[in-house]
């Protein structure tokens, strides 16, 4: 019975049947994978388009893979449009070509041409694996677009952020010039007490954006003084209670210039605050502890520091272990404890040093 069946041809038939049938779910198979890489490896779009006709012809044996839009002129070419209409999904009369619409989150984003080799018909399974083909494709240009688009977005926020950086350098280095005509005994005072400041703020461990802050801030925290006399500022004698009530002045005068500047940061606060103590006794607004913003503690470290190594018409610069011995006597009474244990490892372990 057996030879009888083999010479009748049944099982050579299923054989081949299911030979042919294991071929295709194989090529189907290795299309369908191949595509998943090319999208999960894609990074530009003109490359992953014609990486994946070029899978369609080589992996899945079809004669022809196109990825047309409504302009175009022939070959491998995709320029989103809108569907030209029809069923979403089409065949030739000779049933070798199925054309199959790219969309996604309710757009169109051009067509899918497949055509099979020797007109050999496509059938509905295999069409079946080619529309969620379709539908993966739509949503790996959708993917790219939408990446494409936040790369041009984020260059030109680092372009704009760039030139602001720019300007807010310019705007800096006039505020010192300034500062420093009207006061030229403290001339680079604010760049230096700007660099300790960001030390600190750096040793301290503090976010990027305080720290940025904390730069700005310092670098313009006396922009105040221009309110000034000159006569004042370069007094070399005592100064009346008058015209110290006027030098107190200068932090409420730099906020003012600065509270309609729209910074990323709160300078005009910081500014404001850069005289503020924990214990209340600062000025102009008599804050206590917490009240104080952060940037101002580190500012106000700085600034006291700098100010007392540095050489004034009515006194002589004093050395920089008296100044750290200075702020560490009033740590928690004046200045702010943490601030100013990293202001003195600054200068005893790190050898920090003034420019």
């Amino acid at each position: 019975m057996g030879t009888q069946e083999k010479k009748d041809g049944v099982p050579e038939e299923k054989d081949r049947w299911s030979e042919e049938r294991l071929r295709e779910i194989e090529r189907m198979g290795r299309t369908v994978s191949r595509c998943h890489k090319a999208l999960v490896e894609a990074t530009e779009e003109s490359a992953f388009l014609n990486e994946v006709c070029r899978i369609f012809v080589e992996d899945g044996g079809y004669e022809l893979a196109r990825i047309v839009g409504a302009d175009d002129a022939g070959g491998m070419y995709y320029r989103a449009a809108a569907h030209p209409g029809g069923d979403d999904v089409r065949r030739s009369s000779e049933t070798s070509l199925v054309i199959l619409p790219l969309k996604t989150e309710g757009m169109s984003l051009g067509l899918l041409e497949i055509r099979a080799r020797g007109l050999r018909a496509i059938p509905n399974e295999e069409t079946a694996i080619l529309t969620d083909l379709a539908d993966l494709l739509a949503f790996g240009i959708m993917a790219l677009h939408n990446r494409r688009a936040f790369q041009r977005t984020e260059e030109e926020l680092q372009k704009t952020l760039k030139h602001l950086r720019g300007a807010l350098g310019g705007v800096i280095e006039l505020s010192e010039s300034v500062v420093e005509v009207r006061d030229p005994c403290t001339a680079g005072h604010q760049r230096r007490v700007a660099d300790l400041a960001r030390s600190i703020a750096n040793h301290l461990g503090l976010p990027k954006e305080k720290i940025e802050g904390i730069r700005i801030a310092s670098a313009i925290h006396d922009i105040g003084k221009i309110s000034i006399p000159a006569e004042i500022l370069c007094k070399a004698g005592p100064l009346t209670s008058l015209e110290y009530d006027q030098v107190k002045s200068h932090p409420r005068a730099g906020y003012d210039l600065l509270k309609t500047i729209q910074f990323p940061w709160r300078v005009a606060d910081i500014v404001y605050q850069h005289h503020e103590q924990m214990d209340g006794s600062g000025y102009p607004l008599g804050l206590e502890g917490r009240e104080i913003l952060t940037e101002a503690r580190v500012i106000r470290v700085a600034d006291v520091v700098e100010a007392m190594v540095s050489r004034r018409p009515y006194r002589p610069p004093r050395r920089i272990d008296e100044a750290l011995e200075e702020i560490t006597r009033m740590r928690g009474v004046r200045y702010d404890t943490d601030v100013v244990a990293s202001c003195v490892e600054l200068f005893t372990a790190n050898r920090y040093a003034f420019k």
